[in-house]
């Protein structure tokens, strides 16, 4: 094999590799809200838990709502 067809099927080679491991499923909106939510009900369970404030915007403020007052999730 000359030295040409060798780096020629290198490429060929790394190329088909590089295309697999960048093929990634892009999850849709519904996962992503899904996801969201999810993180959102561990926070507030996590808080609820230490007894600690969480932070949320509210009517262009930063409202601080006590460990006790948070929603049961």
């Amino acid at each position: 094999m000359t030295e040409k067809t060798k780096n020629e099927t290198d490429l060929a080679v790394n190329h088909e590799r590089d295309k697999q491991q960048t093929q990634v499923r892009i999850p849709g909106p519904d996962e992503i809200l899904e996801a969201v939510r999810k993180g959102y009900r561990q926070a507030v369970r996590e808080h609820r838990a230490f007894g600690l404030p969480m932070v949320f915007w509210k009517d262009g403020k930063v409202v601080w709502i006590p460990a006790d007052e948070l929603p049961e999730v």
